[in-house]
């Protein structure tokens, strides 16, 4: 046996060469390094995108979370305002008398309008409602028991012209009774409330009996009794209910989702407030919340994609009773295939028809998965779950802090389509491996031409810098003339990179800073070297407002506070021109001017200036009371042809010039403190112009007669205290 070894060992030695024993254990070398550098890299890229799959919907979790958390504060401090405005508190209380005047005097309809009534029911009303709900109850129940809700159903409904869903339209109805005064009073600005915040429906609910006084939309739950009517067991009921047991002041009371069957069975959740006169309790305000905001900010307006969700992923609410509080993103993507895979995952037929009739997967669709379980205990993670189609997923679960509301969020994203980037890489991987095993086996056979590898090494690394990527860093394994011709190359590179990062940060710097006082327009021709910027603009709203007081606050007060408090006020009239799309032109001193439709040609110019305006009164009387200080608005707006361009030749001016430009700087002085005053022109593009009067004509030399119109802002939800806050 020995001699046998021997004599394959001389056979192997004889025959194979020491170079091609090299080369060979050259090879397998590389094959090895191979094998473990490519089962390591895959291990790690898997976990590593295990990892950022569970940290981007953890980030967009946490994301939704505080936004819908931040929107139900924002409703019930909108519910707050309201209940503490005059406007609405008179409306309270005159809409209370009218019902108790119907009440009292026994407004009944006569049998004809009853039996219009009844038709209305069983004709328009009660199929509806059967469509959506399998075994509704009888008609009879729907029907209003008292004189008051049939005699205000029938001519606010039924006598209504306007089609379902636009019973709001009527302002007053012809029965010419006390409470049709009262309702062509308040309800144009009611109704517009509700249209502008994208409320469901607004209410006000008498304090003791529980009738509904008004309604925004009218729909049959219209001046019923919420105690003792068809509707005594609905969600709305439940909210007056709880905030008659608790009627503080300032007290927002809240109930979850419900199948309403005003709405047609459509999921309604409603919160409501006490309202007081005064130091008296009058009556209840309560406003059905938007699903479909609810909604934009779970889908972020459907842009899945953008967020990083990819092609499955979604971010949904869920309440105690495990089912959902806004819609799947499959269903908003595509209802067939997502009803088909509802059905493979043997949902009932009853939910099934419900999700398809009512276009809503809110309150019908149940996620009974162990994330929603664990978040419904207050857990907050992740983990791999199956989803409510029978869908394996990534989950990130978390409880929300919503007032008495037992929600909890949930992000997740098909394990499919994430696993399929480590998929590809597998394939990729090994398509490289193979490569890297010719590539070796190659170089192990020209291994003499190893010396130019170094050269090579430094030539692309030249090119892909020349090319304009990012540096790599130049290996150097010796210090013969190779290696100092590495190390001289990696510090031209070096000192290449940094000067062009130097270069780079300083153009940005300077754009910024020219941005600061340029328009971005008039920025990229001036970097595009054109020698005059001249531009005439034949439609543009330009305002001036000045702060009433500015000299006081500059003498009375230390110049540093000062600046600090102007920077405050001045900053959010920024935000809400960048809001707005109104270009800032400049502030001097205590006037701020902007324009619209100057770099930007819009239609609405006009209208969007002038709603610009009238929130600057707002904005500058929350200011008023944060600060402790009395600052009011002179403001003046004239639309018109104007000419803009740029003063100077090195040290640039922004100016716009035209008699657009005299006439609004002009009114804007002489208007009254917290007045806003308009041309003709302005005025005549205005949608809502009654808040507007005609004044005196004005005469501007050079100009002519101007025909002005004027608005005077009244304070809305502000409070001043006068021993608190002292006039500038």
């Amino acid at each position: 046996m020995k001699l046998f070894k021997c004599f394959v060992n001389l056979k192997i030695s004889s025959v194979v060469s020491i170079k091609s024993r090299y080369l060979l254990m050259l090879f397998s070398t590389s094959l090895l390094c191979i094998i473990v550098v490519g089962y390591t890299a895959w291990f790690n890229a898997h976990k590593a995108l295990t990892e950022s799959n569970y940290n981007q919907l953890t980030s967009i979790r946490a994301a939704r979370a505080q936004q819908i958390e931040i929107f139900f504060k924002i409703k019930e401090s909108h519910l707050r305002i309201l209940s503490e405005n005059l406007m609405y508190v008179n409306a309270m209380e005159e809409f209370s008398a009218a019902y108790d005047l119907l009440t009292l005097y026994q407004q009944v309809p006569n049998d004809k309008q009853l039996q219009e009534l009844k038709s209305f029911y069983d004709n328009d009303f009660y199929p509806k409602l059967k469509k959506n709900v399998p075994q509704p109850k009888m008609l009879q129940h729907f029907y209003p028991r008292f004189d008051t809700a049939q005699y205000l159903q029938y001519h606010y409904i039924v006598n209504n012209k306007s089609e379902a869903g636009k019973k709001h339209l009527l302002n007053q109805a012809a029965d010419q009774s006390y409470y049709s005064e009262i309702h062509a009073r308040f309800h144009p600005a009611l109704r517009t409330l509700v249209e502008q915040t994208g409320l469901y429906d607004l209410f006000f609910i008498g304090k003791e009996q529980g009738n509904i006084l008004y309604s925004v939309f009218k729909e049959v739950d219209f001046a019923t009794n919420l105690l003792t009517g068809p509707y005594a067991r609905s969600n709305l009921t439940k909210v007056v209910r709880a905030v008659m047991k608790n009627p503080d002041r300032g007290q927002v009371a809240i109930q979850d989702f419900k199948p309403y069957d005003p709405s047609y069975s459509y999921p309604a959740a409603f919160m409501a407030i006490p309202v007081y006169k005064q130091q008296e309790y009058i009556g209840i305000l309560a406003f059905k919340l938007p699903i479909d905001q609810i909604n934009t900010i779970m889908t972020r307006e459907q842009r899945w994609l953008d967020d990083g969700l990819g092609e499955t992923g979604e971010v949904y609410l869920v309440g105690s009773d495990l089912t959902m509080r806004s819609d799947s993103r499959f269903l908003l993507e595509d209802a067939d295939g997502y009803l088909e895979a509802l059905k493979q995952a043997e949902v009932t037929e009853e939910s099934l028809q419900r999700i398809k009739n009512l276009n809503t997967s809110i309150l019908n669709q149940s996620v009974k998965t162990s994330s929603a379980y664990l978040a419904l205990e207050g857990k907050t993670g992740n983990k791999i779950v199956q989803d409510y189609r029978g869908v394996e997923v990534l989950s990130a679960y978390a409880p929300l802090n919503i007032n008495n509301l037992r929600w909890v969020i949930l992000a997740e994203k098909s394990l499919s389509e994430v696993n399929k980037p480590i998929i590809t890489l597998q394939y990729s991987m090994v398509t490289a491996s193979v490569i890297l095993i010719l590539i070796t086996g190659v170089l192990s056979l020209i291994y003499a031409a190893r010396f130019l590898q170094p050269i090579h090494e430094i030539t692309h690394i030249v090119t892909q810098f020349l090319a304009g990527h990012k540096m790599s860093t130049i290996k150097i394994y010796s210090n013969d003339e190779i290696g100092i011709l590495k190390k001289t190359i990696q510090k031209l590179l070096e000192s290449s990179q940094q000067q062009q990062e130097k270069i780079k940060i300083q153009a940005q710097e300077n754009q910024t800073l020219m941005l600061n006082f340029l328009p971005s327009t008039v920025v990229k021709k001036l970097q595009a070297d054109e020698q005059k910027i001249v531009c005439k603009h034949p439609n543009v709203a330009i305002m001036f407002a000045s702060l009433h007081g500015f000299s006081n606050v500059i003498n009375e007060m230390d110049g540093e506070i000062a600046l600090k408090k102007f920077n405050k006020l001045f900053q959010s009239f920024d935000r809400l021109a960048s809001q707005h799309n109104i270009e800032r032109i400049a502030i001097i001193g205590d006037s701020y001017v902007v324009a619209c439709g100057l770099n930007q040609p819009r239609l609405d110019y006009a209208v969007r200036c002038t709603d610009f305006a009238k929130e600057l009164f707002e904005i500058t009387a929350l200011f008023n009371q944060e600060e402790g200080i009395n600052f009011k608005l002179h403001i003046g707006i004239s639309a018109g042809e104007v000419i803009s361009g740029i003063i100077g030749d090195k040290n640039y001016s922004y100016s716009i010039w035209g008699d657009a430009v005299s006439v609004a700087s002009y009114i804007r002085y002489d208007t009254q403190p917290n007045c806003l005053r308009v041309n003709q022109q302005v005025y005549n593009q205005l949608r809502y112009t009654d808040e507007f009067k005609k004044c005196e004509l004005l005469s501007l030399p050079g100009i002519g007669n101007l025909g002005i119109w004027e608005y005077t802002y009244h304070p809305f939800g502000v409070q001043h205290n006068d021993e608190r806050l002292k006039d500038v």
